[in-house]
Protein backbone atom coordinates (compact mmCIF):
# COMPACT_ATOMS: atom_id res chain seq x y z
CA UNK A 1 0.00 0.00 0.00
CA UNK A 2 2.63 2.51 0.75
CA UNK A 3 4.38 1.81 -2.82
CA UNK A 4 1.33 2.85 -4.10
CA UNK A 5 -0.51 -0.12 -5.03
CA UNK A 6 -3.81 0.70 -6.63
CA UNK A 7 -5.97 -2.20 -5.55
CA UNK A 8 -9.45 -2.18 -3.92
CA UNK A 9 -9.36 -2.91 -0.75
CA UNK A 10 -11.34 -5.85 -1.01
CA UNK A 11 -9.33 -7.25 -4.16
CA UNK A 12 -6.55 -6.61 -1.74
CA UNK A 13 -7.68 -9.14 0.86
CA UNK A 14 -8.21 -11.43 -1.97
CA UNK A 15 -4.54 -10.85 -3.39
CA UNK A 16 -3.44 -12.19 -0.29
CA UNK A 17 -5.47 -14.71 0.83
CA UNK A 18 -4.48 -16.10 -2.63
CA UNK A 19 -0.77 -15.81 -1.90
CA UNK A 20 -0.68 -17.21 1.31
CA UNK A 21 -2.96 -20.42 0.10
CA UNK A 22 -0.65 -20.73 -3.59
CA UNK A 23 2.11 -21.70 -0.68
CA UNK A 24 -0.46 -24.14 0.96
CA UNK A 25 -0.15 -22.28 3.90
CA UNK A 26 -3.95 -20.77 5.99
CA UNK A 27 -3.81 -17.20 6.81
CA UNK A 28 -3.47 -16.77 10.79
CA UNK A 29 -3.96 -14.07 12.82
CA UNK A 30 -1.39 -12.06 12.29
CA UNK A 31 -2.18 -12.11 8.99
CA UNK A 32 -5.23 -10.83 9.74
CA UNK A 33 -3.69 -7.97 11.70
CA UNK A 34 -1.29 -7.05 8.88
CA UNK A 35 -4.04 -6.72 6.59
CA UNK A 36 -6.33 -4.30 8.58
CA UNK A 37 -3.31 -2.56 9.08
CA UNK A 38 -3.06 -1.68 5.20
CA UNK A 39 -6.91 -1.18 5.06
CA UNK A 40 -7.10 1.29 7.21
CA UNK A 41 -4.75 3.62 4.99
CA UNK A 42 -7.77 3.61 2.46
CA UNK A 43 -10.51 5.41 1.48
CA UNK A 44 -13.07 5.25 4.55
CA UNK A 45 -15.88 3.40 2.87
CA UNK A 46 -14.33 0.93 0.98
CA UNK A 47 -12.08 0.04 4.07
CA UNK A 48 -14.64 -0.11 6.12
CA UNK A 49 -16.36 -2.64 3.71
CA UNK A 50 -13.44 -4.40 3.23
CA UNK A 51 -12.52 -4.79 7.05
CA UNK A 52 -16.21 -6.53 7.92
CA UNK A 53 -15.46 -8.50 4.69
CA UNK A 54 -12.37 -9.85 6.42
CA UNK A 55 -13.76 -10.44 9.44
CA UNK A 56 -16.13 -12.25 8.24
CA UNK A 57 -13.75 -14.49 6.13
CA UNK A 58 -11.68 -14.82 9.83
CA UNK A 59 -14.85 -17.12 10.43
CA UNK A 60 -15.03 -18.65 7.01
CA UNK A 61 -10.93 -19.28 7.38
CA UNK A 62 -11.81 -21.09 10.98
CA UNK A 63 -9.53 -18.21 12.69
CA UNK A 64 -10.78 -17.01 15.46
CA UNK A 65 -10.88 -13.19 16.59
CA UNK A 66 -7.80 -13.05 18.63
CA UNK A 67 -6.80 -10.49 20.85
CA UNK A 68 -4.29 -9.36 18.34
CA UNK A 69 -6.33 -9.34 15.20
CA UNK A 70 -9.34 -8.36 17.16
CA UNK A 71 -7.60 -5.12 18.26
CA UNK A 72 -7.04 -4.48 15.18
CA UNK A 73 -10.06 -4.64 13.43
CA UNK A 74 -11.40 -2.36 16.40
CA UNK A 75 -9.38 0.53 15.88
CA UNK A 76 -9.45 0.26 12.48
CA UNK A 77 -13.12 0.46 11.79
CA UNK A 78 -12.82 2.97 14.66
CA UNK A 79 -10.74 5.23 12.48
CA UNK A 80 -13.61 4.70 9.51
CA UNK A 81 -16.40 5.73 12.13
CA UNK A 82 -17.73 2.30 11.84
CA UNK A 83 -18.10 1.74 15.40
CA UNK A 84 -20.99 -0.61 15.76
CA UNK A 85 -18.98 -3.09 13.55
CA UNK A 86 -16.21 -2.47 16.14
CA UNK A 87 -18.52 -3.43 19.02
CA UNK A 88 -19.49 -6.58 17.39
CA UNK A 89 -15.56 -7.52 17.14
CA UNK A 90 -14.76 -6.57 20.66
CA UNK A 91 -17.68 -8.79 21.63
CA UNK A 92 -16.49 -11.86 19.41
CA UNK A 93 -13.00 -11.51 21.43
CA UNK A 94 -12.89 -14.38 23.87
CA UNK A 95 -10.06 -13.40 25.98
CA UNK A 96 -10.08 -9.69 26.61
CA UNK A 97 -6.93 -7.67 27.52
CA UNK A 98 -6.22 -4.21 28.61
CA UNK A 99 -5.29 -3.38 25.07
CA UNK A 100 -8.80 -4.51 23.47
CA UNK A 101 -10.65 -2.70 26.27
CA UNK A 102 -8.41 0.37 25.11
CA UNK A 103 -9.01 -0.06 21.25
CA UNK A 104 -12.79 -0.32 22.42
CA UNK A 105 -12.80 2.70 24.88
CA UNK A 106 -10.89 4.94 22.33
CA UNK A 107 -13.99 4.45 20.11
CA UNK A 108 -16.22 7.29 19.44
CA UNK A 109 -18.85 6.22 21.75
CA UNK A 110 -21.73 7.42 24.31
CA UNK A 111 -20.86 7.55 27.57
CA UNK A 112 -23.69 5.20 27.94
CA UNK A 113 -21.66 2.42 25.99
CA UNK A 114 -18.38 2.74 27.51
CA UNK A 115 -19.96 1.97 30.81
CA UNK A 116 -21.87 -1.18 29.28
CA UNK A 117 -18.04 -2.11 28.72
Amino acid sequence: VRRGLKVEPAQFVEMVRRRIGAEGLKPDKYTYSSCVACLSLGDSERSARAMVELHASMGRDGVRVSKQAGTSLIRGLGRVNRTDDALKVFEGIRKKDTYTYNAALGLEIGQKEAVKL
